[in-house]
């Protein structure tokens, strides 16, 4: 039996996120699935709950200043993507921990979900790491026609929308949820640099933790995606450097599939996936 129960979720700085846990009634361990930038976390409700079914605790939750439900609040509130890691993450991940008790946990991210990990002073209370369709932001390794659209995002759409609204509203050139301005700059900043964050690894986000991460990594990456491809996958997992990782180039007729591309590993079609990204659960938490 799979139950779902919401709870706030608080952070160090106390500010409260919005969560839910699904979970059976017995668990072999957890697992927390992070979102990609700008989704909702009941975007990952149906994996969640399949997740549940083979005996995965899950735990899905909002970044801070993400599916508010107000956008106009956004106006002014500083968050950034180091908060969602630093500060989010890493309440999510001892909310968790809490949940399960000594059961083992593993981490799911999605695109920036996995760029988290190593802000977290708490990572090492996850087993294993799975990315799916995680890879850098750099607009010039992306495949056509996401660099115009990034580009046109960066420096077109964006800067007009800060200038009028003080965030990122939904609409336009951004088909996700409203978000802060400190992370649509940060996240800009990042993405106009072949290296992506990890020049400000070096210097400017220290401390981090990125250095110490050892528990394993799994990355999910798919031939149709404009944005994770190996060499963008490639650059986080290098931002890893003591973790041992392992890259899966899958292409959508592997799974029966006509398309997955950068966020269709989540949706009702691929369970196939889902199947495939829980037996390397299975493998890390063994």
């Amino acid at each position: 039996m799979v139950t779902e129960s919401p709870v706030e979720l608080e952070a160090q700085d106390g500010h409260e996120l919005s969560g839910v846990f699904i979970a059976p009634d017995a668990p072999r361990g957890g697992l927390l699935i992070s979102a990609a930038t700008g989704y909702p976390k009941e975007f990952y409700r149906r994996l969640a709950a399949y997740a549940a079914d083979r005996g995965y605790t899950c735990l899905i939750y909002d970044y801070r200043g993400v599916n508010t439900g107000n956008d106009d609040a956004l106006d002014g509130f500083k968050a950034d993507v180091e908060d969602w890691g630093r500060l989010d993450f890493a309440a999510a991940l001892s909310a968790l921990a809490i949940k399960v008790k000594d059961k083992p946990i593993v981490t799911l991210g999605h695109s920036v979900g996995g760029h988290l990990i190593g802000f977290a002073d708490n990572y090492a209370r996850a087993c294993g790491h799975i990315h799916v369709s995680v890879g850098s932001g750099y607009w010039g390794h992306h495949k056509w026609p996401m660099p115009l659209l990034g580009l046109l995002l960066w420096w077109g759409y964006g800067p007009i929308a800060l200038a009028t609204k003080n965030y990122l509203p939904a609409g336009g050139l951004w088909s996700g949820c409203a978000l802060p301005r400190g992370a649509f700059e940060q996240w800009r900043r990042w993405s106009n640099n072949s290296r992506y964050f990890r020049d400000d690894l070096e210097t400017r986000l220290r401390p981090h933790h990125f250095e110490d991460v050892t528990a394993p990594i799994r990355s999910f990456v798919f031939s149709d995606d404009p944005i994770a491809n190996p060499r963008t996958a490639r650059v986080i997992l290098d931002a890893y450097p003591r973790a041992e990782t392992d890259m899966r180039l899958i292409k959508p007729a592997d799974f029966g599939l006509k398309k997955i591309g950068h966020d269709g590993a989540f949706r009702a079609r691929s369970q196939a996936v889902w199947d495939a990204i829980l037996d390397e659960a299975d493998a890390l938490i063994a």
